[in-house]
């Protein structure tokens, strides 16, 4: 079926005229990569590597993280526990000003954390993919990922803080207060598992 949804996306793109370099099946969310290169004739003749998967692989991929996941130990107890460790070893000048929540959300392959402020109740909320269950993934890209929301805590995106920046992005700052905070090797940590990462995709 995911296949088949994928290959019904590959004849609909033969039939427009510009589209980017990588899409994706809008139903099943698969990836499809097409050369970089392709040529104009009277009819747009766009030349596509051979889809990186089958059917089969789909199923047993899905079907080995789903079970990693199903046996994994890590739950919202152990988010919190990881989120009391930063906070206490590494935030420790960034005052609670209100109550900060953390759990598991959807499997998403792209998104894989957020915070969030509840206007009506002044909490704050930070969700981390579901797909950081696997315990295959370093503990050390889980860290990463909350420490990247605690600093957005700390300069007042998601949290009744004053806001030290205009953007929450802005000038690489998240970067550099990890760096401040004596982080950097979940920096490289992250870097080297997103790089991996980014292949599977």
């Amino acid at each position: 079926m995911e296949l088949d949804c994928c290959l019904s996306l590959f004849n609909a793109l033969l039939k427009v005229h510009f589209w980017s370099f990588f899409g994706s099946c809008f139903h099943c969310g698969n990836q499809i990569r097409r050369k970089r290169t392709f040529r104009l004739t009277e009819n747009l003749q766009v030349t596509y590597n051979r889809l990186k998967f089958s059917q089969t692989m789909v199923k047993q991929k899905v079907n080995t993280i789903s079970r990693r996941i199903s046996t994994s130990k890590r739950d919202d107890k152990w988010l919190l526990s990881r989120l009391d460790h930063l906070w206490t070893n590494f935030f420790t000048d960034v005052t609670q000003v209100n109550p900060v929540f953390i759990g598991f959300g959807r499997f998403s392959k792209f998104r894989l954390g957020s915070i969030r402020l509840e206007k009506t109740t002044k909490r704050s909320y930070i969700t981390i993919t579901g797909m950081f269950k696997d315990e295959a993934i370093p503990v050390e890209v889980v860290d990463q990922t909350i420490a990247h929301e605690l600093c957005h805590y700390a300069h007042g995106f998601s949290s009744p803080k004053p806001r030290l920046h205009k953007y929450p992005h802005e000038g690489g700052i998240i970067k550099k207060e990890l760096k401040r905070r004596g982080l950097e090797y979940l920096i490289k940590a992250y870097g080297k598992w997103l790089r991996e990462y980014r292949k599977t995709l």
